[in-house]
């Protein structure tokens, strides 16, 4: 006959169950504030956060060599102290990070890149090509490629899905260009050798020639006219109709943006033009170089002496003693060489952060869009690294970086000429 529960039995179950849902709720409310409770030690400690995102998403994360059981996208709480945090997926190069938790504060990692072991190779062109241009999307590709009828110029789809278009066949000497690149509305190609261009309508298929050649561009706001450097220092406006007006004398440098042309000129000041405004956007030293991105309404400019100035609304001074400067897509970020350090400026994030030292100055500068990572390399080496310095990758080791169209895909030459996209994160 089983026995009736006594008063005291009653009593010591109700004293437990009480004290575990004081110990429970208050380590509920403890964790809800931040707070664990170390069982071992009888204290309580305040944690900090670890929040880590990757591309792709869904990446292991192993803190202190335990594989946790959550993925990228958590928010994991942890107790003040240093941590080796690995991100990773199969067949990527893993993510690495000591990373200190301090008790009340959230360390913020949401911009890991985890770049595939073997980059997948899109065959962009069949044989050499003799020039290329991406148009400012970077969606659209144009080379010219030499075939026993003369030079062709071919447009295809950077994804390469669709077989390539050729939209033009020009004379042999075209094999050879001084400038070839697009208008800024992606509906013309601008073609040059000495003394000579063609405009090309990629949808008509009409070609205009006219008799000025050298350095061009399309005119931002006009995809219909031609800017040349008819001679050292000098640039003028040509019509398809053959109408050539001067534009600007005592010309350094110039380039083109997705908004305006940037003009350097001997006196030291900087000219901002459109077809229909001419403003002074900055004075000083001469800038013997101008860079710019070409979806960018901004301009970098480098004196003698390596000053590097942005150019926009106003003048920004970037840095001093620049050997090299590299601008990224979008025109927000600028990888430089400084006395043999390479280094990334951020004009979004306001930093200048040093990424690495040389020995040997690197052949190839890049920087991924979103400013997180740079690329640097050898003639045939492209090295990643992230904006703090950590985590260098090797990328590919038989390849010359030509351009960066986005985050995930590099326009590259390969040993025997021909373009690749090379895609460097997983599919």
């Amino acid at each position: 006959m089983a026995k009736t529960p006594t008063y005291r039995g009653h009593l010591a179950a109700y004293v437990i169950s009480g004290v575990l849902f004081v110990v429970v709720a208050t380590s509920a409310i403890l964790a809800t504030r931040g707070y664990t409770v170390d069982l071992n030690h009888g204290s309580v400690k305040k944690t900090g956060l670890l929040v880590l995102g990757s591309f792709p998403d869904k990446a292991f994360i192993t803190i202190n060599d335990q594989v946790k059981d959550v993925h990228t996208r958590s928010r994991l709480s942890l107790n003040p102290g240093p941590y080796s945090v690995t991100v990773d997926l199969p067949t990527t190069h893993p993510w690495h990070k000591q990373i200190d938790i301090k008790p009340g504060e959230a360390v913020i990692e949401e911009d890991i890149l985890l770049f595939t072991d073997h980059p997948n190779r899109i065959a962009l062109t069949d044989a050499p090509v003799a020039g290329y241009a991406l148009d400012a999307s970077a969606r659209k590709l144009a080379y010219l490629q030499a075939s026993p009828d003369g030079v062709k110029v071919l447009v295809r789809d950077m994804d390469g899905k669709n077989q390539p278009k050729q939209v033009a066949l020009l004379p042999a000497n075209y094999g050879t260009p001084s400038s070839f690149s697009w208008s800024n509305d992606g509906n013309r190609l601008v073609a040059s050798v000495a003394g000579e261009s063609r405009i090309i309508t990629i949808d008509g298929g009409t070609t205009a020639t006219v008799s000025v050649g050298g350095k061009t561009a399309l005119s931002p706001d006009q995809s219909d006219v031609l800017v040349a450097e008819s001679e050292p220092g000098t640039l003028v406006r040509v019509q398809t109709s053959g109408a050539i007006e001067p534009l600007e004398t005592d010309v350094v440098a110039w380039t083109v943006t997705n908004q305006a042309m940037y003009i350097s000129r001997s006196d030291g000041s900087v000219i901002r033009r459109t077809s229909s405004d001419r403003k002074v956007a900055g004075t000083g030293s001469v800038q013997v170089e101008l860079v710019a991105a070409p979806d960018a309404d901004r301009t970098f400019g480098r004196t003698a002496d390596g000053t590097v100035t942005a150019f926009s609304s106003s003048p920004q001074e970037v840095t001093t003693n620049a050997d090299r400067i590299v601008p990224g897509r979008g025109g927000q970020q600028l990888v430089y060489v400084r006395q043999r350090e390479l280094r990334l400026w951020n004009g979004q994030d306001k930093t200048d952060d040093l990424l690495t030292r040389f020995t040997d100055v690197p052949a190839q500068l890049g920087v991924l869009p979103g400013g997180h990572y740079a690329l640097f390399g050898s003639v045939t080496t492209i090295n990643s690294i992230a904006a703090d310095g950590s985590n260098t990758t090797e990328l590919t080791a038989t390849d010359t970086l030509l351009d960066v169209p986005n985050h995930e895909t590099l326009l590259v030459r390969n040993a025997t000429g021909r373009l690749v996209g090379l895609e460097i994160l997983p599919n």
